[in-house]
C-alpha cells in the first residue's frame, strides 16, 4: 500500500497536482512499511525455529500447523522425581545459599545447601543440593 501511494503522489507531484512535503511523506511512509514487512518476517522465522528445535516439529508439520492453526501433539520430558520438604525446613543463609536440615538413618541430621524448585501443595521441590 506504502508502495502505491508513493508513486501515485509521485505523478501527482511530476504533474505540478502535488505538494513536495506529501511525495516526502509517501516516501517515507513506504519505507516503514517495507521494514515492518521485514520485521514481521523475522518474527516468523524465530516462531518457527522455535517450534522445529524446542518442539521438534518437521518443516510439514509447521507448515500444516501455519495453515490449520491445530497442533496434533506436543510431547514434553518424563515428570522429574524430587525430594519434598516443608517451606519451613529450608533457611537462606546470609550469603544467599538456601540450607536444610537432612538425616538419613533418623538420629544424626546435617545441614546441606540445596537448591529449591516449586512450592506447591505445603512442600517445596528440592532439585539439588550436596
Amino acid at each position: 500500500m506504502g508502495a502505491k501511494r508513493w508513486d501515485r503522489q509521485k505523478l501527482l507531484y511530476d504533474a505540478g497536482a502535488g505538494a513536495f512535503k506529501d511525495r516526502e511523506q509517501a516516501a517515507s511512509d513506504s519505507l516503514n512499511a517495507q521494514n515492518d514487512l521485514k520485521t514481521a518476517q523475522g518474527h516468523v522465522t524465530a516462531a518457527r525455529n522455535r517450534l522445529r528445535a524446542s518442539v521438534g516439529k518437521s518443516d510439514a508439520e509447521i507448515a500444516k500447523f501455519e495453515g490449520t492453526h491445530y497442533v496434533d501433539r506436543v510431547l514434553t520430558g518424563a515428570p522429574t522425581q524430587s525430594p519434598g520438604v516443608p517451606p519451613g525446613a529450608i533457611v537462606r543463609e546470609g550469603d544467599g545459599t538456601m540450607t536444610a536440615w537432612v538425616t538419613s538413618d533418623g538420629k544424626r541430621v546435617g545441614k546441606r545447601r540445596v537448591k529449591v524448585g516449586l512450592q506447591q501443595d505445603g512442600f517445596a521441590q528440592i532439585v539439588g543440593g550436596r
